[in-house]
């Protein structure tokens, strides 16, 4: 996984990601997480559950043609000027 031994023993034994992991909880109750694994896709789509990869497959590619039909919002300051501006 690319960390040494060190680094593992360290995260086990202290609260080095405590804030993280409880910050990650709140989110999920939030959303109303009550199962795990519980897959979030672009913050709109989610699958609970154990799925079959096809389930899976086929929400991120929704997800990916519903943001691709949607264009970037304008952000001030962006090099894009809607037409007609």
């Amino acid at each position: 996984m690319g960390l040494s031994a060190d680094e593992v023993q360290s995260v086990l034994t202290t609260d080095a990601y405590t804030a993280e992991v409880r910050s990650d909880e709140e989110e999920a109750r939030e959303l109303g997480i009550t199962t795990v694994p519980y897959f979030v896709f672009d913050e709109r789509l989610a699958v609970s559950g154990a799925q079959p990869a096809e389930v899976l497959l086929s929400a991120l590619t929704r997800t990916w043609h519903e943001r691709a039909a949607k264009p970037a919002p304008f952000e001030e300051g962006s090099a894009y000027e809607p037409e007609g501006y």
